[in-house]
């Protein structure tokens, strides 16, 4: 299975991290390239843009500051862990 993860800092690297080591596809991408660097090292695969990251993912995980970097994505699980509104997340 393919995880995505959009948003590479604490949380976000840190999950990364985890779903690497369980031995799951997982793509990654940051705003700030630099933030996606070890996890490259670490054996995700860093994606160019949020809809190559998502793109075949069914499980997307978004580790944001807001929700203008998320679109929404039909047919896969969207857990928004950070920590917006449920006005502005929905």
């Amino acid at each position: 299975m393919r995880v995505a993860v959009l948003g590479t800092g604490i949380m976000g690297s840190a999950m990364a991290r985890n779903l690497v080591a369980a031995e799951l596809r997982t793509a990654v991408w940051d705003r700030s390239p630099s933030a996606t660097a070890s996890l490259s090292d670490a054996g995700a695969l860093v994606a160019a843009s949020p809809v190559e990251a998502v793109r075949d993912a069914p499980v997307v995980i978004t580790m944001l500051p807001t929700a203008e970097v998320v679109n929404s994505r039909k047919g896969c699980l969207w857990s928004g862990l950070s920590g917006s509104s449920r006005e502005v997340a929905a």
